[in-house]
């Protein structure tokens, strides 16, 4: 059935498809084939309280009139903020913008807090450093199913050359204009360098495999209030040695580059994750913290187990053989917390 909804400027076509088997899963997973942008839209609620969510359903509908188009599912707890919003922001994320992302996805905390933020018309909140945004008025909204299709009339709109965070297939990902790729490609083959940063080399491969794991891990660490992938790794560096000082968790966490410091820990500390040991004057997780840990490491060795579900017992001890190996050629010389017990999470 085809549903036509005429407005004074264009018409908005809705299909249903109601086929009697549809299997949802294949369903999800076929719509998860069609690359997407990732954004953050923004508006302010009838309490002056500003509402953020990440959405990867916006799309352009017209250039004159200039409309845009995006959808919520009805569920949503920041449904009624933007049913009586008389203006939105879209901002299209920029590839490095992935944890803003993931923040904006989490459903406890203030998603806001700590960001920079400029003002658009409605006094909706703009955020900064992304590939594009567009401050829009709302003109319409439309029943789609389970969501709510909402149509904007841009009256503002910026850009950057920064290029944009993609989702496909359940994963983040990077774009990169075919010519280039094929460019970069015979580039490296001239220059003998192919081997070394083809989608075959080691590197590419170790990252790739980190960072899918990490996707599928996520969903889990975040039920647990583990807000970034930072909370878990000190939780787990705590639990690991039974206490540490600041100096110590930083100095074990000195290859990220994002620096284990005191804002971090405090806010472990404040959401009850972690305390300070009265008797020591260690950071040490509180028993809130350990069952959520627990949980969490629980699930992530689920992942792992997933992950490694076809592999034979050969294939496992030569792969973990290969990345020990691996480890010890390129240590640092950092401190080994997790000598005792190889098999945690």
């Amino acid at each position: 059935m085809v549903a036509e909804l005429d407005r004074p400027s264009f018409t908005v076509f809705v299909m249903t498809v109601q086929p009697p088997s549809l299997d949802p899963l294949l369903l999800r997973n076929a719509l998860g084939a069609f690359a997407t942008g990732v954004t953050v839209v923004t508006t302010v609620d009838d309490a002056g309280r500003d509402v953020g969510l990440t959405a990867n359903s916006f799309n352009s509908v017209s250039l004159d009139p200039p409309l845009v188009l995006w959808s919520l599912n009805k569920r949503s707890a920041s449904m009624p903020a933007f049913e009586r919003a008389d203006h939105f922001a879209v901002h299209l994320l920029a590839f490095g913008q992935r944890e803003l992302s993931d923040r904006f996805s989490r459903k406890q905390g203030d998603r806001f807090e700590g960001l920079p933020l400029k003002r658009g018309a409605g006094h909706v909140p703009l955020l900064e450093g992304c590939a594009g945004r567009f401050v829009c008025r709302t003109e319409y909204r439309y029943e789609g199913g389970d969501h709510v299709i909402f149509v904007g009339r841009v009256l503002d709109v910026e850009m950057s050359e920064r290029a944009p965070l993609l989702y496909v297939r359940g994963s983040y990902s990077a774009a990169m204009p075919m010519d280039k790729k094929l460019a970069l490609a015979r580039g490296l083959q001239a220059e003998g360098l192919e081997g070394q940063y083809s989608e075959e080399g080691l590197f590419y491969l170790n990252n790739r495999l980190h960072e899918q794991l990490l996707h599928r891990m996520r969903p889990a660490l975040r039920a647990e209030g583990f807000a970034h992938d930072a909370d878990y790794l000190v939780c787990k560096l705590l639990a690991a040695a039974g206490g540490l000082a600041l100096a110590e968790l930083a100095e074990l966490c000195a290859l990220r580059e994002d620096p284990i410091d005191e804002r971090r820990v405090g806010d472990l500390q404040r959401r009850g994750f972690v305390e300070i040991d009265g008797a020591t004057g260690r950071l040490v997780l509180t028993g809130e913290g350990q069952q959520r840990l627990a949980r969490a490491l629980a699930a992530v060795r689920q992942v792992e187990a997933d992950a490694l579900a076809g592999f034979s017992e050969g294939e496992l001890a030569g792969l973990r053989t290969a990345l020990r190996r691996l480890v010890g050629t390129t240590d640092p010389g950092l401190p080994d917390v997790w000598g005792f017990d190889p098999d945690r999470g």
